[in-house]
């Protein structure tokens, strides 16, 4: 597999570019990867809007997917993370109340559908695996109250894959050092012990 990883900050927060290429990746992206970065108006607190790295990321998948060799893309979003989100331009059609946060999910969603709707024009929906994840439980943002109401045994990190043609829901006591081999074994790989990571 050819591995591509972009994300909008810099590669050298918590030493990320350092860490993939280390890992096996073959091409790296941060908001650092820009020549002329200051002049790049899709711009938050941590780097480059969703926006931008949604359309970059649907531009590696058609270049990817012409190079006729299997290729995994990974990448990280930040437009819905507290404290009160990071809303890109192509927001504008959301009403905000008390919190940007429900905007910046129905956002990135519109950004989701889009990017799946580029692997279906580009012919290689069979073919490929859609993994969508969250990395964390949302922490003390302006929703904070309203999830402390669900109560911290009934919240749930994300995790859903698409491509696999088994439409079934699996709830079991995991941890997020489960979704490496998880990954793995959906993609053909079958790691010793079911195990992989640590």
């Amino acid at each position: 597999y050819f591995l591509s990883y972009m994300n909008g900050s810099s590669l050298e927060i918590f030493s990320k570019g350092k860490i993939f290429l280390s890992h096996g990746y073959d091409h790296v992206f941060g908001i650092n990867s820009l020549v002329d970065a200051a002049n790049e108006s899709r711009q938050n607190k941590w780097g480059l809007d969703d926006s931008y790295i949604f359309e970059k990321a649907e531009n590696e998948i058609e270049k990817l997917s012409k190079s006729g060799k299997p290729f995994a893309l990974t990448m990280l979003t930040i437009g819905t993370h507290g404290p009160d989100a990071y809303l890109d331009h192509t927001c504008e059609d959301f009403v905000v109340e008390e919190s940007y946060i429900p905007a910046a999910i129905k956002c990135t969603a519109k950004h989701v559908k889009s990017l799946l709707d580029k692997i279906e024009s580009l012919g290689i929906m069979e073919d490929t695996i859609v993994v969508i994840q969250s990395d964390h439980l949302a922490m003390k943002n302006t929703l904070y109250d309203q999830l402390q109401a669900i109560g911290p045994e009934k919240r749930r990190n994300y995790f859903v894959i698409l491509g696999t043609n088994q439409k079934k829901e699996i709830n079991t006591k995991s941890t997020p050092f489960d979704i490496y081999p998880t990954i793995l074994e959906v993609m053909g790989f079958k790691p010793e012990a079911r195990t992989a990571n640590l």
